[in-house]
């Protein structure tokens, strides 16, 4: 079954990015994965993360949770409005599975993280107790969606919204970068590099609806 979503589709819903991690292609001695929507906006693979597929039907990037990761540059300000989306499937209990930097000026936060099997989420100054997705069991898969609206955050797992902050006026990366699987100092509970396997990561500059991720989220599995 081939997703039916389109980059021409993709992009005119406020897509910036969508890496598949189903493809890669070296230049200059770097590793990426595509953006295939063809802004270019790619994901840069550090210490080798392996292509998965040969015993999971869907084909994926695997993070040992030691030191490999992948980081996508917007090279513009994180947006006003947000949302970002990939399926994603632990293989242990802990670590953070999206942070948000600036490398220019060492800003650094982690935004969705795996404590003690529980999922976790932030943007930057939503002040503690963190919003939480629920317990995730290793070795499965979850579609897992973060969205702003410039006034309150919300967390998604399945296309089923869990939780909704307070408001609160964020502090953005300005230049936006993403790295997904590494760890950072600034975390939820649990800094540490994640053990896991990722696939269809997206960056919208718009607060998708929740039909929207769910449609998305459905669209992709089998893809």
């Amino acid at each position: 079954m081939k997703s039916t979503l389109s980059a021409s589709g993709l992009k005119n819903m406020g897509c910036l990015t969508w890496v598949s991690f189903c493809s890669r292609f070296s230049s200059g001695g770097v590793d990426y994965a595509p953006d295939i929507t063809g802004q270019n906006i790619n994901a840069v693979l550090y210490n080798s993360p392996t292509k998965q597929g040969v015993d999971d039907p869907l084909y994926c990037i695997g993070f040992n949770g030691s030191d490999e990761y992948a980081q996508i540059d917007l090279g513009v300000a994180c947006p006003s409005a947000l949302t970002i989306c990939f399926w994603y499937k632990p293989e242990e209990v802990g670590g953070v599975i999206v942070k948000e930097i600036t490398p220019t000026e060492g800003y650094h936060a982690a935004i969705l993280e795996l404590v003690s099997g529980t999922l976790k989420a932030r943007l930057y100054n939503l002040p503690s107790p963190y919003l939480s997705g629920g317990a995730l069991t290793t070795l499965t898969w979850y579609h897992i969606a973060l969205t702003y609206d410039g006034t309150y955050v919300r967390l998604y797992v399945d296309g089923i919204l869990v939780t909704t902050s307070g408001t609160f006026t964020r502090t953005a990366s300005n230049p936006c970068s993403f790295q997904i699987a590494k760890s950072d100092t600034t975390h939820m509970g649990d800094g540490t590099y994640n053990h896991c396997n990722v696939r269809h990561f997206m960056v919208f500059n718009q607060t998708l609806t929740q039909d929207v991720i769910a449609a998305i989220m459905f669209d992709t599995y089998l893809e």
